[in-house]
């Protein structure tokens, strides 16, 4: 047995290691601190960006008439890249304490959004992500706010530290479509829970910190070629990279643990106990993309076991889920054909024809002979074409009409079996469909159409059985969650028969050649004997031209056209109307056709990248192939783009201006961004921006007046921008540069002089230069090495007269890389 004085010894060293615990010594007495009871509500959260005005902020503020609290209403957002506003509350706690979490939704009357046009949105959303950042793991809670308008929302009750590191978050993304619902932001509240006093014994070790030593710097996704990236395919293999570094001069035993949490669910992805050295370390985990479309959150946790109170690290990122169509109504030209076309020509064929969707034969018994596409057609190709931007309409060709001319197989003359194959069809047909990834992500539904070819309309009983069959064919998919559709002649099928059916088609796809080739101003209101009464509500796909040969942008295919007014499996890519694609025909490099480059940089001898129409497009490869990178949220809520300069590393900085004056964005990780507002420098146009490795970064403007009377400014930093210099000084050596690298400038109005850049040496075999010769029309040239550089080109054409009716002009810019010092120079970028 222990003496009372060893148990007062132990006390005291328990409360002298856990100071936290709440309890005091008074002699031999120990009493409970008193728990805090008042509630700590918190008003408004920190809102990002700040609150300006409605059409640079994006937040609607609300006058009190309708709530207790302020309030601020965004636009909801459904990806990462439309994301821009967010908000948190962050309480600071006097004690370490279970406190309930609760959220003010605010009640309001529709709003009116009066920014470019006005449009009123009705109410808020119903799937607004909430979450609580605690002493464990973040936990993210949907929240109905147009369900608890004028209500306080429990979020749960949790475990927060004293101070100020736990806090509530929410941010604007929502699953449905973007821009029609308001997210609300108003107050939080934080209220202690009461909890049983206990006494908390010391655990006696030979080993422990003084303090964790434990810190995690970031969280990195990357998907297939190793691409770090936050937009990601789904079932694509992902690798999370965990880097952080531990402080300690000794190893740290710890848990790491990661969690996934989006519109699949939310669960655990694996936990294992590793050993930490001194210094930086990494841990990684390999696993799939899941299948549902929409917004994930990746959280990586530590916990240090050896520390003298376990703390846990965590480290979150978001990314989004592409994948799919929806069935939607589409209305617009497309074409079917029997061989399947390579995925290069149906790139080309949309960047170059007036066909926007695609007839995607995917299997059936009596699919014709000697034509390859059920054979050939991959999940691969689905997922390229449909990322190009194609609308498919699926097709069956299953058993055809018991009095069908020719040798393939039918369906059975006696009605009831016609029907039982029907349904068996539709079973294999939705089978097919979700192994080829031609249904909708989440959901699993889809549309598909049964080709019924042409038989004898004068055997009505074939006709009835024929009914019978696609009655069948209907219920089952519709059982199955889909949409049925179903093709054939209208003076051969009795397509008013199927309108009667107790199952009827979702939609009919009727062909009558009345047109040789492509003919725009044709409709689905123009198919020949088909009644006006039927299948009128965007139900209708008209095959008008048959077998022909047409050719767009250098490739020639042999299809059917068709016009549609009806469901079909439209692409959910979001860049799908100005995809990065390659281009037909290409040997070597694949060239992306886009649209107007107003920026770029090649970083070193593999990355670089281009500003086109807005979008920034990256490279790894030298321009092998191309990847959108999101820009910081700053940019999508009112800060104009100017330039941008990258590190080899990743670092990088964005210069912009707002309605006040520049700023300066700076990231290492391309997701967290500092702004840091640049001094006043009365300028009309940034020049240029560069920045090195120790922090050392320089800006050039050019002044306002005529060219020739233009005097240049630049401004420097040695301090990754904290502040700023005016230096004049710099200016005349940079007045005609022309291309710009890492560490040095090249004149290119001579060619024949080169200068120092922020008193990094010229390279050794940079002493004597030589002139470089660029493509026709070059404007402006990136270069890091003697012989490898990029360079852009401005061509502009005008045709008739000027001055007179019927006179325009057309411009094309276009991005080029060079290996061998300008001998020859490949294009990239048009």
């Amino acid at each position: 047995m222990f003496s009372k004085a060893v148990w007062r010894c132990f006390l005291i060293i328990a409360l002298l290691v856990y100071p936290a615990i709440g309890y005091s010594v008074d002699g031999s007495r120990l009493s409970a601190l008193a728990a805090p009871t008042d509630p700590i509500i918190l008003p408004v959260p920190a809102l990002t960006p700040p609150t300006i005005d409605l059409c640079n902020s994006y937040w609607y503020t609300l006058a009190n008439a309708y709530q207790t609290y302020p309030a601020y209403l965004t636009q909801n957002a459904a990806t990462v890249t439309q994301s821009s506003n967010s908000g948190e509350w962050r309480p600071n706690l006097a004690a370490s304490a279970f406190y309930k979490v609760e959220v003010y939704i605010p009640a309001h009357a529709p709003i009116v959004w009066n920014c470019t046009s006005q449009k009123t949105i009705n109410q808020d959303t119903s799937t607004a992500r909430y979450t609580v950042l605690s002493s464990s793991q973040p936990v993210t809670i949907t929240v109905d706010q147009a369900a608890n308008a004028g209500l306080w929302v429990n979020l749960g009750t949790y475990y927060f530290t004293a101070g100020t590191s736990g806090a509530v978050q929410l941010t604007d993304l929502t699953s449905g479509p973007a821009f029609v619902k308001t997210v609300s932001f108003s107050a939080a509240r934080f209220t202690p829970a009461p909890t049983a006093s206990r006494l908390i014994l010391p655990v006696l070790a030979s080993n422990f910190y003084e303090s964790s030593g434990i810190s995690l710097t970031s969280l990195q996704l990357a998907g297939r070629g190793n691409q770090i990236r936050t937009r990601f395919d789904a079932f694509e293999p992902i690798v999370y990279t965990l880097n952080g570094h531990n402080s300690n001069s000794t190893p740290a035993q710890v848990d790491v643990s990661w969690s996934l949490a989006g519109p699949c669910g939310s669960g655990s992805l694996g936990k294992s106990a590793v050993q930490l050295g001194s210094g930086s370390w990494t841990q990684t985990l390999t696993t799939t993309i899941p299948a549902c479309t929409g917004v994930y959150t990746v959280t990586a946790q530590v916990l240090d076991r050896g520390a003298v109170s376990s703390t846990l690290n965590a480290k979150s990122q978001v990314f989004q889920v592409d994948a799919g169509g929806k069935v939607q109504i589409f209305a617009d030209h497309l074409f079917d054909m029997c061989n399947l076309p390579s995925i290069g020509d149906m790139q080309q064929w949309w960047k170059s024809s007036p066909y926007k969707g695609v007839g995607v034969y995917i299997g059936g018994s009596a699919f014709a002979r000697g034509c390859n596409f059920v054979s050939s057609i991959t999940r691969t190709w689905v997922k390229e074409v449909q990322k190009a931007g194609w609308t498919f309409l699926p097709i069956w060709v299953g058993p055809q009409a018991p009095c069908f001319t020719r040798d393939i197989p039918k369906m059975s003359a006696d009605p009831a079996t016609a029907n039982l194959q029907g349904r068996q069809e539709a079973q294999a047909a939705f089978t097919k469909l979700f192994n080829l990834g031609l249904t909708e992500a989440i959901t699993l539904t889809s549309i598909i159409y049964y080709d019924v070819e042409a038989f004898p309309s004068s055997d009505l009983t074939c006709s009835a059985t024929v009914s019978k069959f696609i009655d069948g064919w209907t219920e089952e998919l519709h059982l199955l969650k889909m949409k049925a559709g179903a093709y054939s002649v209208p003076s051969t099928a009795n397509y008013g028969n199927w309108a009667t059916l107790t199952n009827a088609p979702d939609a009919v796809w009727m062909a009558t050649y009345i047109q040789a080739s492509f003919t725009p101003t044709i409709t689905v209101s123009d198919i020949p004997i088909l009644s006006g009464s039927l299948w009128t509500n965007h139900q209708r796909v008209f095959q008008y031209a048959g077998g022909h040969n047409e050719t767009w942008g250098g490739v020639k295919l042999n299809i059917d056209s068709n016009v549609a007014d009806a469901p079909l499996l439209v692409s959910l890519w979001p860049t799908a109307t100005k995809d990065i694609l390659p281009g037909a025909g290409q040997s070597e490099t694949p060239v992306i056709s886009y649209g107007h480059i107003s920026e770029f940089q090649q970083v070193d001898s593999q990355q670089g990248w281009v500003m086109v129409d807005g979008r920034m497009i990256w490279t790894v490869d030298n321009g092998q192939s191309w990847q959108e990178r999101a820009l910081p949220p700053a940019l999508r809520a009112g800060l104009q783009f100017e330039k941008a300069f990258y590190l080899p590393s990743g670092e990088g900085w964005i210069l912009a201006r707002s309605q006040t004056g520049l700023v300066l964005l700076h990231t290492k990780n391309n997701l967290d961004w500092e702004i840091t507002t640049l001094p006043d420098t009365d300028i009309a146009s940034p020049q240029l921006l560069s920045f090195d490795q120790q922090g050392n970064g320089l800006i050039t403007f050019r002044q306002a007046g005529l060219v020739n009377q233009a005097q240049e400014l630049a401004l420097s930093t040695g301090n990754l921008g904290a502040t700023w210099q005016e230096n004049l000084q710099a200016a005349p050596t940079l007045q005609a540069s022309g291309a710009r690298g890492p560490a040095w400038l090249l004149d290119f109005g001579g060619g024949q002089t080169w200068e120092a850049f922020l008193g990094i040496p010229i390279p050794a075999n940079l002493v004597n230069p030589k002139v470089m010769n660029l493509p026709d029309g070059a404007v402006s040239v990136s270069l890091i090495s003697r012989s490898q550089a990029w360079a852009s080109t401005f061509q502009g054409q005008c045709f008739g007269t000027k001055g007179q009716t019927g006179f325009y002009c057309t411009v094309q810019t276009a991005l080029w890389a060079t290996t061998d010092g300008g001998q020859t120079w490949r294009l990239l970028v048009k």
